[in-house]
This record gives C-alpha cells, sequence and structure tokens, in this order.
C-alpha cells in the first residue's frame, strides 16, 4: 500500500522522501500517522478520503506534536512530499509554525505550486512521471531557493544523530546563539519548539526499534539508554505519540 521513492541528488538535502500508496477499500479504515517532525505536501487522485482530503486537492500537513487520524474509503491513490525538518523553509518563507498540527489547503495558501503545476502533474498518468515533473520542479526552484538557516540545520543534524537525547541548552551553545533566541528560529524553520523536536526524535528511534524488533533489550534498558525515566515513562511517550491509550509493547 505504501511505497517511498528517492528524490533526485540534488534534492536530498531538503527531501526526505517521496511516498505513495494506493489501494482500494470496501470498508472504512482507519490509520495514525504518527509525528515525525516533517512537513509533507499531500496530492489526492482517488476518491476523497472520508472527513479528510478532498477530491484531487493538494494539502500541506505541518509539523505534528500528535498522531494524525485519517479514515481511508474507496479507491486510495496518494503521492506525498516529505520534506526534511526545516527544509521547506529554501521553498517558501510563510512561516512553518502557523501550519503545526494543521491540514491547510494548499490552493488557498498559494505559496510553493501555481495552478498550472497541479494540472500537469495530474496529467501524468505513471506515478514515475508524476515523480520525474516534482523532480524538475524543485530542481528549477534551486535556482532561486531562498537561504536556509544553517544554525538550525546543524542543530537538526545534532537531534537526529543522537536520537534527541540531547538538552536544549546544549544545541544553544552548539549553534552559538542564546538559547530564547535559538528556540525562535528552531520553531520559525520547523514549527515545534527543540524540545518537541528531540522528544519526537527519541520516540522514532525506539518505536521502530520496538516494532520492527531490532533489538533484544529490555524495556528498562531502552528507557535508561534513551533518557527515558523509565519504562513507565517510555511506555507513556509511546501512548502519547500513537494515539493508542491501551498500547502495549510487543
Amino acid at each position: 500500500m505504501y511505497q517511498e521513492h528517492t528524490p533526485h541528488i540534488l534534492l536530498k538535502s531538503w527531501i526526505e522522501t517521496y511516498w505513495s500508496t494506493e489501494a482500494s477499500f470496501h470498508r472504512k479504515v482507519r490509520q495514525n500517522i504518527l509525528p515525525d517532525g516533517c512537513v509533507d505536501i499531500i496530492f489526492s487522485f482517488g476518491d476523497p478520503l472520508e472527513n479528510q482530503f478532498s477530491l484531487r486537492s493538494p494539502y500541506l500537513i505541518g509539523t505534528m506534536t500528535a498522531p494524525l487520524i485519517i479514515h481511508y474509503s474507496g479507491k486510495i491513490n496518494m503521492l506525498g512530499i516529505r520534506f526534511k525538518p526545516a527544509a521547506i523553509t529554501v521553498f517558501t518563507k510563510v512561516p512553518v509554525f502557523e501550519f503545526t498540527n494543521s491540514r491547510i489547503d494548499l490552493i488557498s495558501v498559494n505559496t510553493l505550486f501555481n495552478p498550472e503545476f497541479y494540472e500537469m502533474l495530474e496529467e501524468a498518468e505513471r506515478l514515475e512521471e508524476k515523480i520525474n515533473r516534482l523532480d524538475a520542479y524543485f530542481i528549477t526552484k534551486l535556482s532561486d531557493m531562498y537561504v536556509p538557516d544553517e544554525r538550525i540545520t546543524h542543530a537538526v543534524k545534532c537531534i537526529r544523530q543522537q536520537a534527541g537525547n540531547v538538552s536544549v541548552p546544549e544545541l544553544s551553545r552548539e549553534v552559538c546563539l542564546c538559547q530564547r533566541q535559538f528556540e525562535r528560529r528552531f520553531k520559525n524553520a520547523v514549527g515545534i519548539s527543540p524540545k518537541s523536536f528531540s522528544r519526537i526524535t527519541r520516540f522514532q528511534e525506539v518505536y521502530h526499534k520496538i516494532k520492527k524488533k531490532q533489538t533484544e533489550e529490555t524495556l528498562s534498558e531502552l528507557a535508561e539508554k534513551y533518557g527515558y525515566y523509565d519504562h513507565s515513562h517510555l511506555i507513556k511517550e509511546i501512548r502519547q505519540y500513537t494515539g493508542n491509550s491501551s498500547y502495549t509493547i510487543l
């Protein structure tokens, strides 16, 4: 149902991945999209997603601090762009924090694509052709892209490298900014505070290890390794970010 597609090498600093999903459902299906610290743009070419997306309307999904619940029904055919944290700012100057935990009709914002591009994308019949058109469009935008905030980009890299187990004072010293200025600039570029981004990054690291059975460590060992108070704190974080209050570790 879900596939990821590598962007052109010239775009890999800014675009995490393209993704696509295509399926048909004879009944309503619920899915929780978990927070990952990224901004997504979604194009829908299938039936409307019940109470979620309008037919063929592109949407921007802001950085999330809680799971996004989607109900699928009918034929689903979607193509998405997942930008790296803070990376969408090189293509648009709209403050990212304005979209946090929000779903925005991209046509009404009209800041990244023009109407002709939507039509051109929809006219492409094959998925590969749609992705090639996305690549071509963003490559042309690189010539006049906005200058990224290198200090925030570096802070994001530090957080990811340390799996979220780093403090805000440490980060502000690392990028040579006072803490208040660092937090303001981080929120402007990423959409959430550095503390929230670190928590989500840490959650993602631990959650995927557990789900994919990539570790034999106990919950207590994982909690200690990733800076949680104890295994109860770890379970509480997983429940919060998955939206499943009855979640139990597999």
